[in-house]
């Protein structure tokens, strides 16, 4: 496994969040219209692509809300990779890095704030 930083414009991390996009329309059923599907303006500051045997496996990414306050997003493996611990490592590798740039941060996906993400 090996977890890269990806720049916004690599098609592999477009395709990943195109997937992610796909996937949440189909999860959220009835509610897929509370949903907002990637586009630039969504201002995501950095995002990672995690391959498993050189292959993309899956995505990462955040962006920031306010001063200290930033929100994961498009945190998405593919299904055949999926039960394998992998979004554990990525989020890991994620968290560590926001912790870097943010001390004080309050990390937030879909408006939940995570405690303990690095435990």
């Amino acid at each position: 496994m090996d977890i890269r930083p990806a720049d916004l414009k690599d098609p592999e991390l477009l395709k990943l969040f195109s997937e992610h996009d796909a996937h949440m329309l189909d999860f959220l059923g009835e509610h897929r219209k509370y949903y907002t599907p990637y586009s630039q303006a969504e201002n995501i500051g950095r995002a990672w692509v995690v391959y498993v045997d050189g292959r993309p496996a899956g995505c990462a990414a955040y962006r920031k809300r306010a001063e200290g306050v930033c929100e994961l997003k498009r945190v998405f493996l593919r299904p055949e990779y999926r039960g394998r611990g992998i979004s554990k490592e990525l989020l890991h590798i994620e968290a560590l890095f926001l912790l870097l740039i943010f001390p004080l941060v309050r990390i937030l996906q879909n408006g939940i704030q995570f405690r303990g993400l690095l435990a």
